[in-house]
């Protein structure tokens, strides 16, 4: 076995057996973005689905995400059965400009065709962190995998059949398609379940699965109840084709198929999804005069550039910026607004806003800028300390990678990509690093050491509520509290009757145990998070604005926890709340509550992660490096964490490429959080509901117990009632 894959895969998890059985086959069709109260409600109208699952199989009916309602956070859980490392469908690195874009295929095809990358952005990022995905644990010749987000390798005979097909048609059609839009995504799926269906053929296939995101874009397009029943229907038909090829099969009786999807879809027939244009916000003057990072083109400055696929860190500058009018690359805002339902904000530190405004000031006044380096001197110089050990590890453990990344095969393809990883890695934290040194030996007026681009360390909750955007006439700073400025905004017309005029509904930001949650100055919540005995515990307690709520519990607090009738608690609702119970119990009580589990989810949202070991792709260094290393993958995922998560209000998005009118995702509503599992085959039983609520992390441990004996470790409960 090649090194990578042996790293990788056999290291981590091994080959499944299932107690000297045969194992069973899994064929799992993922759908992105379908709603369950959606399948629920059509049912009828939708014949395969109600036959096979509905009739012949189980039923899981209240699956929800864990997490974020976001694609690539919430495939990433279905696909690894580990807790939340990807949290958004694009990241940010805060030392230095650094962009992963989770959901642009266009690059990494091209790095595909001129041998330089092997695997999407998130598979890249998942192998760094040390998570195998499940599919990785089949060998080659025993799985079949559809393109999708958290894709290995590239199908150009899939690809190119699939374009051969598409063309293959009277000229007079493929000109009023070019017209109306030329759709390749239907070829591609049509193609990879003619393969899909070829592959159940062969008995050593164990694993098979397809992805579609048909559903999710027509439900995003359009609230029209017949345009998203034809979407469905189309995947109905899907579902009817793949179940009478099982029925073929050579292992017809020892498959299982399952339906999965990962989020839900706040869509509803009668509201238009209304867009609230945060970019804008964050230029004004009230949002601090930010120069702003998103990874798209905002569609007011939609132009021949806006079409532009390998475009990941679009700049829209500010002219109401109350110091860096003439810095205008200098980028302070940091914005993730992919889902629409949420926006994930990165902001550069308060305390590096304001050294800078106090450099450029015409008094420079010493005392001050000494004060702000004093009160960071700790931090800093331990920061400084460890990534200049990491840098070192990382520099030697480059040199003993560089000759496997030499050919062409894809384990060489995989660990160049790594190793252009680590090179990016070491450029830009070395330059960070300078420019930490040089403040801390600042002794009179310099130029601002820090770079284009560098937000420096995540801002604490009292520097978001006192942000630091200017100086005053009197050199008194000019401060924003986010959280009001935030959760105050207003819209002055209001065209659809009660969509209200609040586009944001709350903001949370990490504590030190836990979360912050904002709706105004009189109603937040602090969720603390605790680990007894392995198990995850969580209690919530009420707050005045950034104080504790002297009259304690009661409506109006963010979640609208207390006053929800489906709240299903015993006893005193106030004490229930306010005292510690397990994530799986929380769930149990809030998942039929208007916000479902969102207690759960912005604690896993939140979390800090850090590895229990060192990922194999790093174990090529030095065992003496190892531990630095470890701890190198860490600070990784956490400079890519948000200063605030910013959640729209219901039926409002913050999607600034274009209008999403259908309905949109990233909340933690129950109609967005609310995901589809079913299966049938294979021993499942039939005709099962199953009302017991799992979430996100439960998938893959059940796959894993379908398919064999536990070969990994998962955090996850088994849906015990789909085994046979």
């Amino acid at each position: 076995m090649k090194l990578f894959a042996g790293l990788v895969t056999v290291a981590l998890l091994g080959l499944r057996t299932l107690g000297g059985e045969t194992p069973k086959r899994v064929v799992v069709i993922k759908v992105d973005g379908l709603p369950e109260d959606t399948i629920e409600s059509r049912l009828d109208e939708l014949p395969w689905i109600r036959h096979v699952f509905a009739e012949e199989g189980a039923w899981v009916r209240n699956f929800y995400v864990r997490g974020i309602s976001l694609s690539a956070p919430s495939w990433q859980m279905l696909d690894t059965g580990q807790h939340m490392v990807i949290r958004g469908n694009a990241e940010f690195d805060r030392f230095y400009p650094r962009v992963y874009d989770y959901l642009n295929f266009f690059p990494f095809y091209l790095g595909y065709a001129r041998s330089q990358r092997a695997d999407m952005p998130a598979v890249e990022v998942l192998d760094q962190a040390g998570i195998p995905l499940f599919a990785d644990e089949f060998p080659a010749n025993e799985e079949y995998r559809g393109m999708q987000l958290y894709q290995r390798g590239v199908r150009w005979k899939t690809l190119a059949d699939s374009l051969r097909a598409k063309v293959a048609r009277p000229v007079k059609d493929l000109i009023d398609e070019w017209q109306t839009g030329f759709d390749l995504s239907e070829a591609i799926q049509g193609r990879e379940e003619q393969e899909l269906i070829a592959a159940l053929s062969d008995p050593k296939v164990r694993y098979l699965d397809y992805f579609t995101g048909d559903v999710d874009h027509a439900f995003h397009l359009t609230n029209d109840a017949a345009s998203q029943l034809s979407a469905l229907k189309r995947l109905d038909a899907t579902v009817g084709r793949i179940w009478t090829a099982i029925g073929k099969s050579p292992l017809a009786h020892d498959t299982v198929l399952i339906i999965v999807s990962d989020h839900g879809m706040n869509s509803s027939p009668g509201v238009y999804s209304q867009g609230f244009n945060l970019v804008r916000f964050f230029n004004s003057a009230a949002g601090g005069g930010h120069h702003v990072i998103s990874t798209r083109h905002p569609l007011s400055e939609y132009k021949l550039r806006g079409l532009d696929p390998f475009v990941s860190s679009v700049v829209t500058s500010s002219g109401e910026s109350f110091y860096l009018r003439d810095h205008k690359d200098t980028t302070t805002a940091l914005l993730d607004l992919d889902g629409n339902g949420r926006a994930s904000l990165q902001l550069r530190n308060s305390d590096l806003n304001e050294i800078q405004m106090r450099l450029q000031s015409s008094g420079i006044n010493r005392e001050e800028i000494e004060s702000i380096i004093d009160r960071n001197r700790v931090q800093w110089s331990r920061t400084i300390g460890e990534l200049g050990e990491e840098i070192e590890a990382l520099r030697r453990v480059i040199d003993r990678a560089r000759p496997l990344a030499e050919g062409r095969s894809e384990e060489a393809r995989r660990y160049l990509a790594v190793l252009e990883s680590w090179k990016k890695d070491e450029r830009g934290y070395t330059e960070y690093v300078a420019a930490l040194q040089k403040l801390l030996d600042w002794e009179g007026p310099k130029p601002f050491p820090v770079s284009e681009g560098v937000l420096g360390e995540s801002n604490t909750i009292a520097q978001l509520a006192n942000y630091a955007v200017g100086l005053n006439a009197d050199g008194s700073v000019r401060r924003v509290n986010y959280f009001e400025a935030l959760t105050k905004l207003r819209v002055r017309n209001v065209v659809q009757p009660g969509l209200g005029a609040r586009p944001v509904d709350f903001v949370a930001a990490a504590t030190e145990d836990g979360v912050f949650i904002y709706s105004d100055t009189d109603h937040a919540l602090l969720i603390h998070s605790r680990t007894e005995g392995g198990q995850l515990q969580l209690r919530i307690e009420p707050l005045e604005g950034l104080a504790l709520a002297t009259e304690g519990w009661g409506p109006g607090f963010p979640l609208h926890l207390f006053e929800d009738p489906e709240l299903k608690v015993p006893g005193d609702k106030a004490a229930w709340l306010s005292d510690w119970h397990s994530d799986h119990e929380w769930l149990e009580a809030t998942h039929r509550t208007r916000y479902s589990n969102a207690v759960v989810g912005l604690a896993e949202f939140f979390a800090p992660w850090r590895p229990d070991s060192l990922p194999a792709i790093f174990r090529i260094a030095e065992p003496r490096d190892w531990p630095v290393l470890q701890r190198f993958v860490g600070r990784k995922r956490r400079v890519v964490q948000a200063d605030l998560l910013i959640v729209a209000s219901d039926h409002w998005n913050f999607n600034v490429r274009g209008v999403n009118p259908g309905g949109n995702h990233g909340s933690f509503f129950r109609i967005s959080t609310h995901s589809v599992l079913m299966a049938a085959g294979g021993g499942v039983p039939k005709a099962l509901r199953i009302e017991t609520p799992y979430d996100s992390l439960s998938f893959a441990p059940t796959l894993n117990a379908l398919t064999g004996e536990p070969a990994g470790t998962y955090p996850g409960s088994v849906i015990k009632e789909l085994l046979p």
